[in-house]
């Protein structure tokens, strides 16, 4: 069952655009749900990253102080023996890193030394040892009067060495975190780390440094996430870090961090208990994306693991699925009325460019059957607005003239030509005297023959060859207006993306160049000016040809073989490609007889003493043998009729023999493809290089 190519246009492009409405209905709410939730889910992400990355950065501070502060021991900056410089040093650190709270220092005999900052100014601490007499020193600066207060106090009872940071420094005998807590001074929330010193294996001292972490809270519980969203962050034991400090505390009167179950935050409890139900909170090691619901609200929410060193942090967010989907709700409606409206905008636009397309398209594929049977007195195709298509229309009617005054001539010259041989054969036998000049009149007229003959054969092939190249335009036209369709829905649609507007312009540059090239080709064959001696490789001629013919093999499941050596020679390259048209031609129509059979042609090329050496051979069974010796005779054809005339194989080896001083035989030949066994004809054509 054949189609024409504007119903094919028509209904293809309707059923692209029902199923695309249909789908775009039916599934806009879910993908865009959908996309949304990836986004909220991208964003979260982001914000993960963000506060892990300030995190670090705060963490990163200490322990390169930490670290620092262990190395300048060598040096004698961190010694009791120079306190002065030691709080130098105190004074330097506080300066550059503002979230210190306190930096200090203690032996293993309990002396200490401290610089802890305060909202007035800030206090140097020392404890010393003198003679086994404890003296402990305070000195007080307000920064406000510039003015110093000295301070012994008798009843600090303060001992470094029994302290968590010191006893789990000298235990671990690396870098400690302690967990995150209140500090009692300042109210902030905060954090401390440690280092024990060694000199000679032997503990010398404990560096420890008090870190406020009060802008990295303030910084996880402004970020905003969606307007109903919120960031939070906690340790293992569940204290929150992103949370008001709870003040006071019936036992000890000290400030605290809020526990998770302590905070005004029902949606905070119902997200971390549903990520309890995946995880367990002492392996949890990666970040998790969770969906809950709270009082008949869907939340979207995502824990992030922080771990650095002896530090293990949870950073949690959650937003309502309502900050997203509720603008998508609102247009679902207005999209799904636009869709539809456009939809049917399309589909009469779809009807009038099939028309455009399609119209001349069909009255180029009647001309080139109307050639192919040189029936001649048809009209002339109206030309197109499609400057392709139009310069193909040009060609078409240009070359049905060329063959209507080419028939028109030979007519007349074969309705004359007998009556002229007699009279010339009498002329001659009363003119003896003339009978050179008689023979060599007759020689240009059996030329002036021949070269009409020539015409004839390769107008008849360009008629069976444009039916061909009709063919071939249709599946990029198609693509062509598939592509421009596309875009244009895409663009009225508002979900134009560029990707998607390359990709469709790039096919239809990719069709458009196909067009051309296949006019081209078309062209250079039929261009007397490629009639001329040039030098070019053979597989180039080869290409050339199967271009021209490729499509009536394809479409007649023939396929082409080809084992090519490239060889580069000086000939005639049209006059080549005119005999490989014909030979092939003559094989298709030859496998065409094969039903339910594999189909080849092959096609070899080698140099052999000198020559150039084409092979041409199929699996058609064969020429019989009784006539395979006549068929290059002029007007000796095996086909009906209304299919050959009988002079495409004359002209080849008359094109061969006196054009391109080479040879052309042809002989049955049996042989091995793929293990199986075929027969068919082979063309051999020589020619010197």
């Amino acid at each position: 069952m054949k189609f024409s190519i504007k119903n094919i246009l028509i209904f293809s492009f309707s059923i692209i655009m029902f199923i695309t409405i249909f789908f775009i209905i039916l599934s806009s709410y879910y993908s865009s749900k959908n996309i949304m939730s990836e986004h909220t889910r991208q964003i979260m992400e982001n914000i993960s990253s963000f506060a892990v990355d300030k995190s670090e950065y705060y963490m990163g501070i200490a322990s390169k102080a930490t670290k620092l502060t262990k190395e300048l021991e060598s040096s004698s900056v961190i010694n009791n023996n120079n306190p002065k410089i030691m709080m130098k040093y105190f004074h330097e650190q506080m300066k550059i890193n503002e979230q210190f709270s306190a930096i200090y220092y203690a032996n293993s005999n309990g002396e200490f030394y401290m610089l802890n900052k305060n909202k007035n100014g800030y206090m140097e601490k020392s404890i010393t040892l003198n003679e086994n007499k404890r003296v402990v020193k305070k000195l007080f600066f307000n920064n406000t009067t510039n003015k110093k207060t000295i301070v012994f106090d008798e009843n600090d009872n303060y001992d470094p060495t029994i302290r968590p940071w010191f006893i789990q420094a000298v235990k671990t005998k690396r870098l400690n975190w302690t967990d995150p807590y209140a500090f009692f001074t300042s109210k902030k929330p905060g954090i401390t780390t440690s280092v024990p010193i060694y000199e000679n294996n032997k503990l010398k001292g404990v560096v420890g440094i008090d870190i406020e972490i009060d802008d990295l809270s303030i910084f996880i519980n402004n970020l905003k996430i969606s307007e109903n969203g919120k960031v939070f962050m906690m340790d293992k034991s569940l204290n929150m870090m992103s949370f008001p400090i709870k003040n006071i505390n019936s036992i000890n009167k000290k400030p605290r961090l809020l526990k998770l179950k302590e905070i005004n935050n029902e949606i905070v409890k119902k997200a971390y208990s549903e990520l309890l139900k995946s995880t367990k909170i002492e392996t949890f090691s990666k970040k998790t994306f969770l969906t809950f619901t709270h009082e008949n609200e869907d939340y979207s929410a995502m824990f992030f693991p922080f771990i650095k060193n002896d530090i293990t942090w949870i950073i949690g967010m959650y937003a309502p699925e309502n900050d997203y989907l509720s603008l998508i709700k609102k247009n679902q409606l207005i999209g799904i009325v636009l869709t539809l409206i456009i939809g049917l905008i399309s589909i009469v636009f779809i009807y009038k460019i099939a028309g455009i397309i399609s119209k001349p398209i069909r009255r180029l594929e009647n001309m080139a059957h109307e050639l192919k049977e040189l029936n001649l007195d048809i009209d002339a195709i109206e030309l197109s607005p499609i400057t392709e298509i139009n310069e193909a229309i040009e060609s078409f009617n240009t070359m049905k003239d060329s063959l209507k005054t080419n028939q028109v001539m030979l007519e007349n010259l074969n309705a004359t030509l007998e009556e002229k041989v007699e009279n010339k054969t009498f002329e001659l036998k009363e003119l003896n005297d003339k009978l050179e000049e008689k023979i060599q009149q007759r020689i240009e007229e059996l030329k002036e023959k021949d070269l009409i003959l020539i015409q004839q054969t390769k107008m008849a092939a360009m008629g069976e060859m444009l039916e061909n190249i009709a063919h071939q335009w249709r599946q990029p036209l198609s693509s062509i207006s598939t592509a421009s369709t596309g875009v244009k829905l895409l663009k009225e649609l508002d979900v134009l993306k560029d990707e998607d507007l390359n990709k469709n312009m790039d096919s239809i540059n990719e069709s458009a160049q196909y067009l051309s090239q296949t006019i081209e080709d078309f062209r250079g064959f039929f261009d007397p000016r490629n009639s001329k001696l040039k030098q070019f490789n053979i597989s180039h001629a080869i290409n050339k040809t199967l271009k021209l013919v490729n499509s009536q093999f394809v479409s007649k499941d023939i396929k082409i073989i080809k084992n090519i050596e490239d060889i580069s020679i000086i000939t005639i390259e049209n006059e080549l490609i005119q005999v490989f048209v014909n030979i092939l031609n003559n094989s298709r129509d030859a496998l065409q007889k094969l039903e339910n059979k594999e189909k080849f042609v092959f096609i070899d090329t080698y140099k052999k003493d000198n020559k150039l050496i084409i092979e041409i051979k199929d699996n058609a069974k064969g020429i019989k043998e009784e006539i395979i010796n006549k068929i290059f005779d002029p007007y000796f054809t095996t086909k009906h009729q209304s299919q050959g005339t009988g002079v495409g194989l004359y002209m080849s080896e008359n094109i061969i023999r006196t054009h391109l001083k080479g040879s052309i035989s042809v002989r049955n030949e049996t042989f091995i493809y793929n293990q199986k066994s075929y027969k068919g004809a082979k063309f051999t054509i020589n020619i010197d290089l």
